[in-house]
């Protein structure tokens, strides 16, 4: 009954009180989301990229299955919008990843995004903290993901290019940013030119609320789970400027998982693969530089789904790749990339019952349970010519 009375309670106080003007001018909450569309119509200094935006018409991925996952129909025409970059003044920034709040109070929804919440988390709560003031020119770079390679170089990293291409880089001052300090995360920032020192780190979700005097805030070049050409061709010309000829071991690569997801008998299967010529690599071993030449040198890529696949974007046209799922995750961006570069793009679901169709379970960390004999199968369909040795 208590329980139920502080339900009723809340719920009064959210609808009657949390929402009013005055409450949300005293404890900073935003008054609801915005559109770049609607800050055109108020005049907001807004640089658009020039560049054309196509529909794209996937060509769907190669499988044993009868009918290709429900997932890949769904992304067959999905395509980047057009990028902006926005200069503001006295706008804010809330939360480890970069909610942008205008000084009218509103949460600009392009940049705003938490990729596992419907609804944004700073829209549940009751007031926020105080903002710090900042002068001079900050850049907000943060967003979800900063701690995983795949993020990080597909929604993070083409940001600062935008940056580069409108003209703005050169002036600011501080960068926004979820920054935990990883190996690829301090490569990436040096050879794009920003300095640890440069990083306003917002690490701490509920106690970061920042007011800017000049905020610069550049798009996301890529829909989630869509890679786009823009950063596909950032990646090649930022991290594989030179192409060296590597081992003809290096030409099939089964790629290693240490963390996450893994193939429960992942020993059979990489038995396999090493008796036909594959090598197996743990890709945290290398450099992001590193890792682009070994997939720019390889002709066959093999490995469970996976933030390494990044690296197709490095990847010369013609190379065969196998995604491997669990069937409670199917997650079609890889596939994206390789439609792009013309990559002869490969997927199997492991075994284990697979949800309706329509149905995502979201089982992001499950492990596989891969059949030795569909792999091969997969494999041997045309136009793949691969002989076992």
């Amino acid at each position: 009954m208590l329980i139920q009375l502080k339900t009723i309670i809340r719920d009064v106080a959210t609808k009657y009180i949390f929402c009013t003007k005055f409450w949300r001018k005293l404890f900073y909450t935003p008054i609801g989301t915005c559109t770049v569309t609607d800050l055109q119509k108020n005049s907001v200094n807004i640089w658009h990229q020039n560049q054309e935006v196509l529909d794209k018409n996937r060509i769907l991925p190669l499988s044993i299955d009868q009918k290709v996952h429900w997932k890949f129909n769904t992304f067959k025409s999905l395509s980047a919008k057009k990028q902006f970059v926005i200069i503001a003044q006295n706008w804010f920034v809330w939360g480890n990843q970069g909610c942008v709040i205008t000084d009218k109070g509103y949460v600009l929804s392009e940049v705003s995004k938490e990729y596992d919440n419907l609804s944004h988390s700073v829209f549940k709560q009751y007031k926020l903290i105080i903002p710090k003031k900042i002068k001079g020119i900050t850049a907000v770079l943060a967003a979800s993901g900063a701690s995983v390679f795949y993020h990080w170089m597909v929604d993070i990293l083409p940001r600062i290019q935008l940056l580069k291409d409108s003209g703005h880089f050169d002036q600011i001052d501080k960068f926004i940013l979820n920054y935990q300090g990883l190996t690829f995360q301090k490569e990436a920032l040096k050879k794009l030119g920003i300095p640890i020192e440069k990083l306003i780190i917002c690490n701490g979700h509920w106690d970061f609320h920042y007011e800017f005097e000049t905020l610069i805030i550049p798009s996301f070049v890529s829909p989630l789970n869509v890679v786009s050409v823009y950063t596909i061709n950032f990646l090649q010309q930022t991290f594989l400027k030179s192409v060296k000829k590597l081992s003809s071991n290096d030409s099939k690569l089964y790629i290693k998982r240490i963390n996450g997801r893994r193939i429960l008998n992942e020993t059979e299967i990489e038995n396999f693969l090493l008796s036909i010529g594959f090598r197996s690599i743990l890709l945290e071993n290398y450099t992001i530089e590193e890792q682009a030449l070994l997939f720019q040198n390889s002709n066959y890529i093999i490995g469970p789904h996976g933030a390494g696949f990044t690296n197709l974007v490095f990847c010369k046209s013609g190379t065969t790749v196998i995604d491997i799922f669990s069937p409670l995750w199917v997650n079609p961006c890889y596939w994206t990339i390789a439609n792009e570069l013309n990559l002869d793009y490969r997927y199997i679901i492991g075994e284990g019952n697979r949800p309706n169709e329509g149905t995502d379970l979201k089982g992001k960390g499950e492990n596989i349970l891969l059949n030795l004999d569909k792999l091969k199968e997969l494999m041997y369909l045309p136009p793949l010519l691969l002989e076992e040795n």
